[in-house]
């Protein structure tokens, strides 16, 4: 089961890289970990890769929890990005769980409008790109 997360500080972005499989207990360890993290803070906006997921064993109890425990304040913006039917519907779950309206969540198959949806200008677009890239290409994701 893998997560792992990278901060852009400087964008007020946490990235999160889920993929392989996932369950209850990875989706809330990561949430520790980046609440534990000197460069994080609450009001930064998240945008959640969950496109290589080849196994989704979170539950919607586990959502509820995960959200509960999220260290993201209310009014951040989450995009999610997915490709599969059921990550669509967990994300949509997860999102009714953690935000405080639809409006500071997203759900999407497409990398470029969702980081223009979180507020980011075409300079940082390509620079989240290449992070994201970085990632695929390390794991050879692509």
């Amino acid at each position: 089961m893998t997560i792992e997360y990278t901060i852009l500080k400087d964008l007020h972005l946490v990235i999160i890289f889920t993929f392989d499989k996932v369950n209850d207990q990875a989706s809330r360890k990561i949430f520790e970990e980046i609440s534990r993290d000197d460069d994080f803070s609450p009001d930064f906006n998240q945008l959640s890769d969950a496109r290589f997921i080849t196994e989704n064993m979170v539950t919607a109890d586990g959502l509820r929890v995960v959200a509960q425990v999220s260290p993201f304040s209310k009014i951040s913006k989450n995009a999610l990005l997915v490709n599969r039917d059921l990550e669509k519907g967990r994300a949509n779950q997860y999102g009714i769980f953690s935000t405080e309206s639809n409006e500071f969540f997203l759900v999407t198959t497409e990398l470029d409008y969702a980081v223009k949806w979180l507020g980011h200008e075409e300079k940082n677009i390509s620079a989240i790109q290449q992070v994201v890239s970085k990632f695929h290409d390390a794991r050879k994701l692509n």
